[in-house]
């Protein structure tokens, strides 16, 4: 997760990730509870249990449709929260170099790039000096011009 240390509300910060990690905590839970319905429905040969499970998998469906028609229509503020998130994220990787408690940003910084194969935010320019190893390509020919470790 990128994080930020400069929490307006609106970016990618601490506050925001932790409410986002109990809303997936709650909605996976909602999840497990209606699928034990339609098990004990199915078991049970119960009727009403699996008409109940077939509602609740009906409101389920709607609700996701909902979000993602909420999600397309705040689609460029997630991309600016997103990038607003990387930019702040990649600031502070610069700053790793005289703060080594920051330790979790580089982590998440380095995880990230690799992933995506990308660097920073907006290329190898966001960093100050030479780009990191995670910028760079696996051989270990093309390592020669990446920052060293830290």
């Amino acid at each position: 997760a990128v994080v930020s240390t400069q929490s307006t509300g609106d970016d990618v910060s601490d506050d925001n990730f932790g409410t986002w990690m109990y809303a997936i905590i709650i909605v996976g839970s909602v999840i497990f509870v209606i699928s034990f319905l339609g098990c004990c429905g199915t078991l049970l040969q119960s009727n009403n249990l699996l008409m109940l499970y077939f509602m609740l998998l009906v409101l389920l469906v709607f609700g996701q449709i909902g979000c993602g028609i909420w999600a397309y229509f705040i689609r460029q503020k997630i991309s600016s929260d997103l990038q607003t998130g990387l930019d702040n994220a990649v600031v502070e990787y610069n700053n790793t170099k005289s703060n080594p408690e920051m330790t979790r940003v580089k982590e998440a910084v380095d995880s990230l790039q690799t992933m995506f194969q990308c660097c920073g935010s907006n290329g190898r320019a966001d960093y100050t000096g030479n780009p990191p190893r995670s910028c760079c390509p696996i051989t270990e020919d093309d390592l020669a011009h990446c920052a060293p470790d830290l």
